[in-house]
């Protein structure tokens, strides 16, 4: 088995876990914490500086924010990894339908790297 298969299966072991996580009365992501008004608020600390953060409103859309404003984008979790960068922007993405699966948020840290959130 390569590297990569054997990396896409972690990720999508962990995006699942994530989600099933997500879903119980509750539980919350590792790095997410449920807020009072429903929202999970999944946050990152780049090495660049800034706050990542990855929100789930009601359990049915999703929106990043990178608290520095550079670009910062959405994955969706799929079958075999993630599909991405979507809804990007300048320091916030679009909201988007979570399509009943686990998202996260990523920013460009510099030199071709990417920081994110947890799967969510």
């Amino acid at each position: 088995m390569s590297l990569r298969v054997k990396v896409s299966a972690v990720v999508i072991g962990a995006a699942a876990i994530a989600g099933m996580l997500v879903t119980a009365p509750g539980a919350s992501a590792q790095g997410c914490a449920r807020q009072p008004s429903g929202t999970l608020i999944c946050t990152e600390y780049p090495s660049s500086g800034g706050t990542l953060r990855l929100y789930v409103y009601n359990n049915s859309t999703v929106q990043g924010e990178d608290t520095s404003g550079r670009d910062v984008h959405l994955d969706k979790a799929i079958p075999g990894g993630w599909e991405g960068p979507l809804g990007g922007g300048k320091g916030w993405t679009s909201i988007l339908n979570r399509q009943g699966t686990s998202w996260r948020a990523c920013v460009n840290v510099g030199g071709g790297r990417y920081h994110c959130t947890p799967f969510a």
